[in-house]
């Protein structure tokens, strides 16, 4: 064992507090050190002091790493016992970063786990079990996978908190990008485990038109694919099958919905103008007992109202229905077949419009 790793093991000794034996039982209350001080050699007589020789760049470079990870670990058990699972965490791995030591990567998977984060509890958990196990020949007991069974144990039960996902390519595609959610995620990280949910994915292949976009949800404990079919080329005299440039037209519209607004608003106020007159001329070619002479200019003018009237009501209900129609299609958001977000469409019956979502 190597001097620096005494020092460190000493170190913790005496500076921690006795701690629970197992690193993935969930009735533990503070992490692990399962680092135990190993018993030095009795010192060899002397009868004179041999001077010291100065210590080598790499035996500095050790001792730096042991100091990370004695303060590291340190921190990391105190923001557990304090209740900051998460921090903790973060600084468990920046312990293991420093000492590949198997207890910090065990305590990094309980802090997560305490913290919520099952995904990334799991992850460390599989990390951990990758460990070489502690019968190879060789493998110092502070850097084997001491704690299978409990690890793994711990791992049965979060991936039954998580789900999966993973791709299944349909023939010979080629991906550039995966993003999950945004986040870029490297094709050989596949499987992926996530948090249960509704989770985004965007593929993108070797050209930029190819480009597909999906919705899965995704329960606990289940397992997802990703099929991705080969990227269909786009026409180019069809621009409404290109999910950005129909996003384009619908801006373009806008204006024009907006103007279509305005011209319904002017004809029900010209409209409301005309009733009120048809009105008061209906009511004066009535009068009981008629003024005499007959009313009969009385007569004209309501005629004439009434007719002006019942053409307004027509011009208004069809500039209305232009204003629904190209609304729908100002504000509608795009869908192709790679799409499960929600869109609409307007499908015209001749006596109505029906809207679809």
């Amino acid at each position: 064992m190597m001097p620096g790793l005494l020092r460190l093991l000493c170190a913790l000794a005496l500076a921690m507090p006795a701690a629970p034996a197992r690193a993935a039982a969930p009735a533990t209350t503070e992490p692990v050190d399962t680092l135990t001080p190993a018993t030095p050699s009795e010192p060899e007589t002397t009868t004179a002091a041999a001077p010291e020789s100065a210590p080598s760049t790499g035996d500095r470079i050790y001792d730096e790493m042991v100091k990370e990870f004695t303060a590291r670990f340190q921190q990391g058990q105190l923001l557990f016992n304090r209740g900051s699972y998460a921090q903790a965490a973060i600084e468990f791995e920046a312990a293991f970063a420093a000492v590949p030591a198997a207890a910090a990567l065990s305590n990094v998977a309980l802090a997560y786990e305490r913290a919520g984060d099952h995904v990334a509890a799991a992850r460390a958990a599989k990390r951990y079990l990758d460990l070489p196990a502690c019968d190879t020949p060789g493998v110092d007991e502070d850097f084997c996978a001491s704690q299978r069974a409990e690890l793994a144990e711990a791992l049965d039960r979060l991936l039954k908190q998580t789900g999966e996902l993973r791709l299944q390519r349909n023939g010979d595609v080629r991906l550039r990008e995966v993003r999950i959610d945004g986040r870029v995620i490297a094709q050989q990280d596949f499987p992926l485990l996530v948090e249960p949910g509704r989770h985004e994915v965007e593929l993108v292949g070797s050209r930029k038109d190819e480009r597909l976009q999906r919705m899965i949800d995704v329960r606990a404990g289940e397992s997802r694919a990703i099929v991705v079919e080969p990227f269909a080329s786009t026409p180019s005299g069809d621009r409404g099958t290109d999910p950005q440039r129909r996003r384009d037209r619908s801006a373009a519209l806008r204006p024009t919905f907006w103007a279509a607004v305005a011209l319904t608003a002017a004809s029900a106020a010209t409209l409301a103008s005309f009733g009120t007159i048809t009105v008061v001329q209906k009511r004066r070619y009535e009068e009981d007992p008629p003024t005499p002479p007959y009313p009969a200019g009385a007569e004209d003018r309501f005629g004439t109202f009434k007719t002006a009237s019942n053409a307004m009501v027509g011009v208004t209900a069809g500039l209305a229905m232009v204003t629904v129609v190209v609304g729908l299609f100002a504000f509608s958001r795009p869908r192709n077949r790679s799409t499960t977000r929600a869109s609409t469409h307007v499908h015209w019956l001749g006596t109505g419009v029906r809207v679809r979502w």
